[in-house]
């Protein structure tokens, strides 16, 4: 459960969107993720909800060093008197000269000309008509148009102005540090939440043109990705899948590294700082002097973890602070029927226009299928019965995987390539009795290192079955 304040359950964009359409919001299909990487995703979207929930504010940067810029802007026309061409000056006051029109609404029906009214008495019907229908005439004096001499034109003055605007630029968004240490390693599932929870943050700060910071840290802090565009988004979501976990939790140099940034002149410049990690490290002095900081911990801490302080320290220090604990997992990673009918349907339609060269793209769409069905079963439970429609796709699938063309063999390393040969020729060796000796040294001193090491290990097994045996 998260702590407190509850995320607001309001419904989200996402809501409703089976996976294969919440993929195409990152520009991504079935073909180019795997599985694990399709758990990621089915996380970023159940925790939509969730990032929504948290209190950081996305505000519209001015321009650099707000420079001031000319703008128009009309100006009223005076109401004191004004000179014409051909008339004296007076104020607006009607002419001698008159044209007829029509009535535009009731209230004028006074000014209509008086022999009108006779056909009220002659013949209501008819007046009437012509007042619904607005043909009732009546006089309209001439005013003076508002032309004055030096005017050639009938726009309004205008008058140029100084004025401090601001520029159409993106709107900054937080910073965003995730843990890729080894302990956000997929032991139990910490790792693809934490990526489904750095997906949707993303995800948001993208649909709302904001400037999207993402920096990933384990032992040291990584290489900084920014952006705004389509292709920079679609950039940063693949480092945040692709990325491997590994390496010590060094948060307190994460943040001392991103409050550096977001003091600097430059894309992070103001930017609040969002943390998700399992909180697994050693904080010493509190880096923030005036930025904001949000924390998402992910996971259950040890009980001599949270003893340390940890936690308080994290809350302390942040604007906005929640938790994901690991009873939440499996509700935040389960998909649902409707994703496995879509991901089924997307493997159908581009199977159908197949070729040989699409053969490695479609045998991964069946590997993310068949985890789409794992996922469900386990969500729902070993006793619980598999649905109809989900066997029905497992049947279906098992009999389209052996109409494909197999797999290209991808290429091996060198280095890999290398060490495979090294290891087949050692098992050769060893089961020939021919065991590869040391340069410069003859194999029978080779076989009797061999039996000396194998006495000494029938030795030790004795030694140990004898102690075992004293009463």
């Amino acid at each position: 459960m998260l702590t407190t304040p509850a995320p607001n359950r309001s419904k989200t964009a996402c809501e409703g969107l089976d996976l294969v359409r919440y993929l195409a919001l990152f520009d991504l299909d079935l073909g180019e993720v795997n599985p694990e990487q399709v758990s990621m995703f089915i996380a970023a979207r159940a925790a939509a909800e969730y990032v929504d929930d948290l209190a950081i504010p996305i505000a519209t940067r001015p321009k650099p060093d707000e420079e001031s810029t000319l703008r128009e802007i009309e100006t009223e026309l005076p109401m004191a008197l004004t000179g014409y061409v051909s008339d004296p000056v007076g104020g607006e006051l009607p002419s001698n000269d008159m044209d007829v029109t029509t009535i535009q609404s009731t209230e004028q029906l006074a000014r209509i000309f008086p022999t009108q009214w006779l056909l009220e008495d002659v013949c209501p019907d008819a007046f009437y008509a012509k007042v619904a229908q607005r043909e009732l005439l009546m006089p309209e004096w001439q005013r003076p148009t508002q032309k004055p001499e030096d005017s050639y034109d009938e726009s309004p003055d205008h008058e140029r102005i100084e004025d401090r605007v601001l520029a159409d630029t993106p709107k900054q968004h937080a910073y965003l540090l995730l843990d890729t240490s080894r302990t956000m390693s997929d032991h139990d599932r910490r790792g693809p939440v934490a990526r489904g929870l750095a997906l949707a943050f993303l995800l948001k700060g993208y649909q709302q043109r904001s400037q999207l910071n993402f920096r990933p840290f384990a032992d040291q802090a990584a290489d900084l990705s920014s952006g705004t565009s389509r292709d920079e988004f679609r950039n940063i979501v693949r480092r945040v899948i692709d990325i491997s976990n590994g390496g010590q939790t060094r948060i307190q140099q994460a943040l001392e590294q991103a409050v550096l940034d977001v003091r600097k002149a430059g894309p992070c410049l103001r930017a609040d700082v969002m943390l998700i990690s399992d909180g697994i490290s050693r904080l010493t002095g509190n880096p923030f002097r005036g930025e904001h900081l949000h924390t998402f911990l992910v996971g259950d801490l040890m009980a001599e973890d949270e003893s340390t302080g940890i936690i308080r320290t994290l809350r302390d220090w942040s604007r906005t602070f929640r938790r994901v604990w690991k009873s939440r997992f499996q509700e935040i990673l389960a998909p649902t029927i409707a994703d496995v009918q879509a991901a089924n349907r997307q493997l159908l339609a581009q199977a159908k226009a197949a070729t040989d060269e699409d053969a490695a793209r479609l045998h991964q769409m069946i590997e993310n299928v068949k985890h789409l069905a794992a996922e469900l079963k386990r969500a729902a439970g070993k006793k619980a019965p598999v649905p109809p429609e989900l066997q029905a796709i497992e049947r279906e699938l098992a009999a389209n995987e052996k109409q494909l063309p197999p797999p290209p063999a991808s290429p091996m390393p060198a280095d890999a390539v290398q060490n495979s040969n090294s290891r087949v020729a050692m098992e050769s060796s060893l089961t020939s009795g021919t065991a590869l000796a040391p340069a410069g040294q003859s194999l029978g001193l080779w076989k009797l290192l061999r039996h000396f090491v194998a006495r000494v290990w029938q030795m030790t097994i004795g030694r140990v079955a004898w102690v075992w045996r004293r009463p």
